[in-house]
């Protein structure tokens, strides 16, 4: 213990005593340690934290299909939901229908939206979850005519209620009805995630369309039911609905997949990417630190020859060279986990949506190991870089012999080369991964949307309480008032309202053109079915080409009009006008032939994909969706913002506002998937940059010092201080260019994985490669040249002298 202590002295004392060595090796750890702990993080909070429900390897939530669209994650409509629990009862105990909704909540006279669900009386029963206060639902209370009841959330009966035990029992008004608080759920056990009050789902499918599909399925297997055993007993269910309701569910289907992978589904190969990059970056980062002991070890061979020769064993030089290295381990894990602490600010600010509770980014006791054991088995690989050689030459006592010009050995030399040619490898891997995500980026920021978002507010609505807007006369009442409101006031110069915001989809549904036959067998045309409300394309800024635009005029007792894009304008009628032209929707329900009066620009469904077909319809015309709002405001749109509010609580004092944001934060939010990657690799190729450039110049530096002798010997004989650094430079370029090559090959299989996360750029772009090798060698270039100007700089005879 007392040599132990020893060795930890001296081992603190010598790194204090070289504190560029140590600030540099201290650097690259915790850049590779910072980046894998924050990629664990974000995989620990979503994959690996289980999930606060009973047993939940045993949920699966059950999608809609159609395989005929390519479409897997379908709702379910609520008469396909009690005919599935019914006729598929073997394959589940328990199977939960959950409609996501948002609730007006009065509190102190004050409308506040609160994102919900309804849900059948069976989903907490389903969850495996417990009340914290009161109870949950009991069976029979989503029965038609059943006592209206509510669930609070923990966080809301804590944020909104005082978490007042007292309340349990209770009333509480939501959309203008009141409710009795039955009990507050345990903490962190939402489903929806984001759900704050839960109210029961009245399960009346009589009255419900087969095809009015707006549930999410939640449901537990039964014991000893797999997976594949429920998914065949639900498309079982499915073809028999198919056959029975084939106006309606001919081409739909049921499958099931776990929750896990319901939520992290579309995630995981982008997470598979990023722990492959990160594991770069720590690759680099103990290429540079063993480049770095590599150096320090000739400076240190004086020092461990007469550690040998006073009987220093095998064992306790390979206890200095691991104690060394654990020590610059552990101060660049903890740095490591104040870098990890930016890069997960970067994360939670790169998602534009609230996270569920039980998704924390937090420095955890599982991301506190992950860190301390990546610096461990890093302190143990490089450690025993230094320690096996010293320990074996040792043993052979030669070390004593061979002096301080074994430094300059070959097989010393070979090494250093290879760990240089590592690191421009990796280098060059991430750098490309980066180039293309940037770019792929920028160029999906640069498309087009088919609209000016500049200047607009986007205000989202609930749907209409059906208590007070029973009829469609009343909403659309509702919707033209606070569009005369809205367009009343300062600042704003119109006002219209919309189903769906632009780039957030639409209703997608088959049309036929009428006088067009089509096969039997042939699938419809498809289009994104819009419901406006008042002259929303000129609010927008969208240009109508050809015809008119809908208006007020446009009622339920006038022909049914339609305004369409270009795009279904050419797949409908091509090389023919096509106004006055007729078609139908499936979408309607009926034989409604909707006569097309205007034709307007192209508006994109999603910045990914082209224009597709569109067609916009008078909500009174079609009164079947909810609308949203949308104003063109002068100014800054947020100033607005409160001016807005006020309208509408005057339209109706019970009705709150789900959000309100700018058309430019709507336009952002749909792309922050691709802005998060491609930030994460910018960071990541920035990281490994900086590791590369230090390396490289710190490893050609120490090179050039090798070889001072070498060049005043050539100088002495007459080279020129040009051929001195030529030589240089070259042998620099030489390396540089085989670790290129290295790295094209596994660029290559980085890219072949991302090319799914790229937008108009090819995953070879040859532009990307041949710039990122420019930079790698330009770097070589100058971290050659500098330190071979500075030596060569130098009188030869000194030089000569000196060595």
């Amino acid at each position: 213990m007392g040599n132990l202590g020893s060795d930890v002295y001296r081992t603190v004392r010598g790194l204090l005593r070289s504190p560029g060595f140590t600030a540099l090796a201290v650097m690259a750890l915790a850049l590779g340690i910072g980046a894998n702990t924050v990629i664990f993080a974000v995989v620990n909070a979503v994959l690996l934290r289980p999930y606060p429900y009973h047993d939940p390897d045993r949920l699966v939530r059950v999608n809609g299909t159609d395989p005929s669209r390519n479409e897997s994650d379908l709702r379910v409509s609520l008469p396909d939901f009690v005919d599935l629990r019914e006729q598929a009862a073997g394959a589940f105990s328990g199977l939960a229908a959950v409609e996501q909704v948002s609730f007006s909540l009065i509190r102190d006279q004050e409308p506040v939206r609160v994102p919900g669900a309804r849900a059948s009386a069976d989903l907490f029963t389903v969850l495996g979850v417990s009340a914290a206060q009161g109870r949950l639902f009991r069976p029979g209370e989503d029965r038609p005519g059943a006592e209206p009841t509510v669930v609070l959330s923990h966080g809301l009966w804590q944020r909104a209620f005082g978490a007042d035990p007292g309340v349990v029992g209770s009333t509480v008004r939501l959309d203008g009805e009141s409710r009795t608080i039955v009990g507050v759920l345990q903490p962190n056990a939402e489903f929806p995630d984001r759900a704050e009050l839960w109210v029961p789902l009245t399960l009346n499918p009589q009255q419900v369309p087969r095809d009015q599909r707006t549930l999410v399925l939640l449901g537990r297997l039964a014991p000893g039911v797999s997976l594949e055993q429920a998914n065949r007993q639900a498309a079982d269910v499915a073809g028999r609905l198919a056959k029975t309701y084939a106006d309606t569910n001919q081409r739909f289907s049921l499958r099931a997949i776990t929750l896990l992978e319901s939520r992290v589904g579309r995630f995981r190969e982008l997470m598979a990417i990023l722990f492959t990059v990160v594991g770069f970056v720590l690759l680099l980062a103990c290429a540079n630190v063993a480049n770095l002991l590599l150096q320090r070890a000739v400076v240190r061979e004086r020092e461990m020859v007469l550690r040998i020769v006073l009987g220093a064993g095998r064992s306790r030089l390979v206890r200095l060279m691991l104690l060394e290295t654990a020590s610059l381990a552990v101060l660049g894990a903890a740095l490591g986990l104040a870098v990890a602490r930016w890069l997960t600010t970067v994360v939670v600010q790169s998602i534009p949506f609230p996270l569920p509770p039980w998704v924390r980014f937090d420095v955890s006791p599982s991301v506190l190991a992950f860190a301390l054991s990546t610096a461990l088995l890093v302190a143990i690989l490089l450690g025993l870089l230094p320690a096996t050689r010293y320990a074996r030459q040792a043993g052979a006592g030669t070390l004593a012999q061979e002096g301080v010009r074994s430094g300059i050995s070959g097989e010393r030399k070979a090494l250093r080369t290879a760990l240089v040619v590592t690191q421009v490898a990796v280098a060059f891997i991430l750098l490309i991964g980066a180039t293309l995500t940037v770019r792929s980026f920028q160029r999906l920021q640069r498309v087009d949307p088919g609209f000016d978002p500049r200047g607009r507010l986007w205000i989202e609505l609930p749907p209409l309480p059906a208590a007070r807007y029973a009829d469609a006369e009343r909403r659309a009442d509702f919707y033209q008032r606070a569009i005369e409101r809205m367009a009343a006031l300062p600042g704003v110069r119109g006002a219209a309202a919309i189903s769906h915001a632009p780039l957030r989809g639409s209703v997608l549904t088959g049309f036929e053109v009428e006088g067009k036959a089509r096969a039997a067998d042939e699938r419809p045309p498809m289009t994104g079915l819009r419901i406006v409300e008042g002259s929303y394309l000129r609010t927008l800024g969208v240009p109508v080409l050809h015809g008119r635009d809908l208006g007020l005029s446009d009622t339920a007792s006038t022909p049914p009009v339609a305004v369409i894009s270009e795009h279904m304008a050419r797949a409908g009628w091509p090389h023919q006008n096509p106004l006055g032209k007729r078609f139908k929707l499936e979408a309607a329900g009926d034989q409604t032939w909707w006569t097309v009066v205007g034709v307007t620009r192209d508006v994109l469904y999603t910045l990914e994909r082209p224009a597709g077909n569109d067609v916009y319809l008078s909500y009174r015309q079609w009164p079947n969706l909810p609308l949203h709002l949308v104003v063109d405001a002068e100014g800054e749109p947020l100033a607005v913002a409160g001016a807005v509010r006020g309208a509408l609580r005057g339209v109706d004092t019970d009705l709150g506002v789900e959000q309100v944001e700018t058309l430019h934060h709507v336009v952002e939010s749909t792309i922050w998937y691709q802005r998060l990657s491609a930030r994460l690799l910018t960071i990541f190729a920035i990281f490994a940059l900086v590791l590369a450039v230090v390396g490289i110049y710190g490893s050609m530096s120490y090179s050039v010092s090798q070889r001072t002798h070498e060049l005043g010997v050539r100088m002495a004989l007459g080279a020129q201080v040009a051929d001195a650094l030529r030589l240089v430079v070259r042998d620099g370029v030489r390396v540089t260019a085989i670790g290129i090559g290295i790295g094209l090959f596994g660029a290559t299989i980085l890219t072949g994985a991302l090319h799914r996360f790229l937008y108009q750029i090819h995953a070879l772009d040859l532009a990307s490669f041949l710039g990122v090798a420019v930079v790698l060698l330009a770097i070589a270039v100058v971290a050659s040249y500098l330190p071979a100007r500075r030596v060569a700089r130098i009188d030869p005879l000194l030089a000569l002298r000196n060595e």
